[in-house]
């Protein structure tokens, strides 16, 4: 079962009569516990879960909040293990299996098959298409204009090359991206607004780290601009990814605010940085 980052999931299992096999409630509240990979000590999950359902006699759910926040990781898988006693007699069993995932199949397959960049878009009739290069006429940004107009000087070496052209806006736990491995991305195009309750004194500052790895060394390491130091808002500077040597993949990002002394007593916001492969030309 695939699961992904920042869903809720709910799990069943039943318990059951040692002497008979016969459907039966715990004597208590069963528990559970949530195993990451190989990794034999359990998850802590705060906001997991465990309840009867209602009239149904042994039957009890699970719910977890599969976030970052809780412990969840894209790419890793998780088993699910409950444990309960009935009659005195204390059983385990495992409840389910499942992998995290950033985005659902069903959202890849749209990025593929929609109408602006993917198979939709080339599904045109070859005949039809015909264009005389030297009247073809651009806009400052590269495209070309289906309308006459005054022609506009495009200088080559600009048209393959990679332009973010969405803006995100983060608050907390929020997934950056994806953007294209090798772009730049232009001042602003990051900004956070984490609110009242991370107000930053005079002289704080506020730096945008992308790691590999959630303890690892910074990869992006760069200090952002506040627009307002009451509501801990702002925007990350210009960061050039292909400098940075970010390859395509998942990161951590984290917003790290600072004393003046480079102490960093709080971080607000954190989340997933993704990067995809350059397949331009």
């Amino acid at each position: 079962m695939e699961v992904k980052l920042g869903e809720t999931i709910y799990l069943d299992f039943t318990t059951h009569d040692p002497a008979t096999g016969a459907v039966s409630d715990a004597d208590a509240l069963p528990t559970f516990e949530v195993f990451e990979n190989d990794i034999d000590s359990e998850l802590a999950v705060p906001d997991a879960v465990i309840a009867k359902r209602t009239a149904k006699t042994g039957d009890y759910r699970i719910s977890l909040l599969c976030t970052v926040a809780n412990g969840f990781e894209a790419g890793k898988s998780y088993n699910v293990i409950a444990s309960a006693a009935v009659s005195g007699v204390t059983a385990k069993g495992g409840v389910a299996t499942f992998v995290v995932r950033g985005s659902t199949t069903d959202e890849i397959l749209a990025e593929i098959d929609n109408g602006t960049y993917g198979l939709l878009a080339l599904q045109v009739i070859a005949g039809a298409v015909k264009a005389k290069t030297d009247q073809l006429l651009f806009d400052t940004t590269g495209n070309v204009k289906s309308s006459p107009q005054t022609p506009v000087t495009v200088n080559p070496s600009q048209i393959a090359k990679g332009v973010l052209t969405r803006l995100f806006t983060v608050t907390n736990r929020q997934r950056i991206g994806p953007v294209t491995r090798g772009d730049t991305l232009p001042a602003g195009a990051i900004k956070f607004n984490f609110g009242a309750d991370w107000a930053a004194a005079a002289g704080d500052v506020m730096n945008f780290c992308v790691k590999a790895e959630k303890a690892g060394a910074a990869l992006i390491d760069v200090e952002c601009v506040y627009a307002d130091r009451a509501s801990c808002s702002g925007q990350a500077p210009e960061i050039d990814l292909e400098a940075a040597g970010l390859a395509a993949g998942e990161y951590f990002y984290e917003f790290e605010q600072r004393t003046a002394s480079g102490t960093k007593p709080i971080t607000p916001g954190r989340g997933i940085f993704l990067v995809e492969q350059d397949i331009r030309q």
